[in-house]
């Protein structure tokens, strides 16, 4: 059973009857190895515009409708099984693995791989079943708000301390950040301060942890609190795009 908090959608104040302020309308829904069906979401048609305009997640935009089901992870080449039934299991059991604060490292080095998507997609399905609290931040952009934090005067609103406190934090595209010795100690203390109050990170990155250019005691948090996947070294973005370009040419030269 679902523990969604309720969002006020409604200019009445009153959460929505569809959608219990959430957004998202929940279905169920057969998927392949599983024997009970799988819930799944779409968007709320009351009041999902509404909720997605405030939305204060930091999931890039073009992300912000999906989730788990529309992720495909037959769209590649090579034999993807394994991973589907770990991130399933991730989505499923998600409360077995917040206990233990295991959340996921997803890697390639192909550009456009579906690192980040696959991320943000499982992200959103989490939110949406489990009501979790999730922020999503590129590892330069963290350390931006980070280094300009340094500069205003103190007193002020620390801005980087909600993606230390979240309950699901994506943090995209570690190890393309400057390796200073305080990028590395503000990067270490967001990941110390995560595994000791058990808060769940899913990470992305274009190297395997062992090949960070980061200091050990960063890569070895990364190792304890995630459960690393390599996606196979594929262009989907790039697929995608000649799929939509062939299916346009042949529409316009029917």
């Amino acid at each position: 059973m679902r523990n969604q908090k309720t969002v006020t959608a409604s200019s009445s104040g009153d959460a929505c009857a569809i959608c219990h302020g959430t957004g998202w309308k929940l279905y169920e829904k057969k998927v392949e190895g599983y024997d009970a069906p799988l819930e799944y979401a779409a968007p709320c048609p009351r009041c999902h515009k509404i909720i997605a305009a405030n939305d204060e997640s930091g999931i890039p935009s073009g992300y912000r409708d999906m989730d788990l089901y529309r992720f495909d992870f037959e769209a590649y080449q090579k034999d993807l099984s394994k991973v589907k039934k770990i991130v399933w299991s991730f989505f499923e059991d998600y409360k077995k693995w917040e206990s233990v604060g295991k959340g996921l490292y997803f890697w390639s080095d192909t550009p456009g791989s579906g690192k980040t998507f696959l991320a943000c997609c499982v992200a959103q399905s989490i939110r949406i079943k489990y009501g979790c609290r999730v922020r999503f931040i590129t590892v330069p952009d963290y350390l931006s708000m980070v280094g300009d934090s340094y500069k205003r005067q103190m007193g002020e609103r620390d801005e980087s301390k909600i993606y230390r406190e979240c309950e699901l934090l994506i943090f995209d595209d570690v190890g393309v950040q400057k390796s200073g010795d305080w990028q590395q100690s503000e990067i270490f203390r967001l990941i110390d301060t995560r595994m000791k109050n058990g808060l769940v990170t899913i990470f992305t990155s274009n190297f395997p942890t062992e090949k960070l250019k980061v200091e050990n005691r960063i890569i070895n948090r990364i190792q304890l609190v995630s459960i690393e996947i390599q996606l196979p070294e594929e262009s989907i973005r790039q697929k995608k795009a000649v799929e939509e370009r062939d299916k346009f040419l042949s529409e316009i030269l029917a």
